[in-house]
């Protein structure tokens, strides 16, 4: 039997909870480097796939937290794929409320955070030799209520001011990120669209005309999401 080429093993699947946060800047880097991406929209009761038709699987975020389990079958479901995932070596990405679900998957706690966040906060790295995230501070877009205890055995790679647990490593295999890079201009819109009344006065809250005079952080968070990637994906060449 021939040996597979490695294009095949080129396959993320995309977990998506709302129609307004979708993939964003990812689809664009698998367009770049020759990765094919699936997709369940949850939200629709789309099917998850069988683990031998992917090679590692991002989810992403959505207004929804792990305190709707009891309302959201799919999300069920969900967390037991993550987890069969896992336990399977293969990796997986998990963004805002992706993050939050790594975080539960692997035995840490979720709950309402000190303050939201949401508008364009500086990160600080907290792993300043990981190759995953910038060494420096940077700015990356955030719009999130709810936060996480690290899991046992995982490190800690960012903070902000408002939010102790930005990012953790499990394992080389899960990745929390708390905060967007994949989001574009149009994904920032839809949440100032969908979810403008959460943008209520607090120390960590912006102004929606104040989130659009930073569009500007886009092409280096993009920069810094396909670094990334490329770090957490190792494709063959």
């Amino acid at each position: 039997m021939s040996k597979p080429s490695p294009a095949l093993l080129r396959r993320i699947h995309v977990l998506q909870h709302v129609h307004f946060e979708g993939p964003g800047h990812l689809e664009t880097w698998a367009r770049l480097r020759g990765v094919s991406l699936t997709l369940s929209k949850l939200y629709q009761d789309d099917p998850l796939p069988m683990d031998e038709s992917i090679d590692g699987v991002v989810v992403l975020g959505g207004p929804m937290g792990l305190r709707d389990l009891s309302r959201l079958d799919w999300m069920n479901r969900e967390l037991r794929f993550i987890e069969k995932t896992l336990h399977s070596g293969k990796p997986v990405l998990g963004i805002c409320l992706g993050a939050q679900m790594l975080a539960h998957v692997l035995g840490a706690r979720v709950y309402r955070g000190s303050h939201p966040e949401i508008g364009w906060h500086a990160v600080q790295p907290v792993e300043t030799h990981s190759d995953l995230l910038p060494r420096e501070n940077f700015p990356a877009f955030h719009w999130h209520g709810d936060t996480f205890d690290l899991p046992t055995g995982s490190r800690q790679l960012a903070k902000t001011d408002a939010t102790l647990n930005q990012a953790f490593l499990w394992e080389k295999t899960a990745l929390a990120l708390q905060f967007h890079l994949e989001i574009t201009q149009e994904g920032i819109e839809a949440l100032l669209r969908e979810c403008e009344g959460e943008l209520i006065p607090g120390p960590y809250i912006q102004r929606a005309e104040g989130i659009r005079a930073k569009m500007d952080n886009l092409p280096d968070c993009h920069l810094h999401f396909q670094t990334l990637l490329d770090e957490f994906f190792p494709f063959p060449a």
